[in-house]
């Protein structure tokens, strides 16, 4: 029960941080990263606050069912959360962080729950419709936003896999 809550308020603040990042830009990000590139520098700390906020939320819900790819996860996510506040960040190490997030949450829904590895079909989906109808709604919505859409699927086959 105490993980269903803390997944569930994980799931809240990333719609919550994705809702007034979109409201303000009218668009979608290219990437998570690029959200907090877009930022002025003096509030990038928000960024490192709100990832460091979802692992944290994580935490207990990752290690209880995952041990060591649980340990694994949190130590990419707190990576790819405070590489951007480094003031002489060459992205290197922002980049090995978010792909290992990324790598290891699928190896995770692998292992918990394998049936929301299908979420990649609506991922294929969606991005495969973006070039068919280029200059349709879909196709200008998803321009450029094949990493954004990448990382959304990772994150909800994520949670689907943990509250499973």
């Amino acid at each position: 029960m105490t993980s269903t809550i803390l997944i569930i308020m994980a799931v809240l603040l990333v719609v919550v941080y994705l809702g007034f990042y979109i409201a303000k830009k009218k668009e979608l990000p290219e990437s998570l990263s690029a959200t907090v590139y877009d930022m002025q520098s003096g509030y990038r700390w928000a960024w490192g606050a709100w990832l460091g906020g979802v692992a944290l939320l994580l935490f207990m819900p990752l290690v209880e069912r995952n041990e060591w790819l649980g340990w694994l996860m949190e130590v990419s996510l707190f990576g790819a959360a405070l590489t951007p506040l480094i003031k002489k960040d060459t992205l290197k190490w922002h980049y090995i962080a978010a792909i290992a997030t990324g790598v290891i949450s699928q190896v995770i829904v692998v292992v918990n729950d394998a049936d929301w590895l299908s979420v990649w079909m609506a991922f294929i989906f969606l991005y495969l419709s973006s070039y068919v109808q280029p200059e349709g709604w879909l196709g200008r919505t998803m321009k450029g936003k094949g990493m954004f859409l990448c990382q959304m699927t990772c994150f909800a086959g994520l949670i689907g896999s943990l509250l499973m």
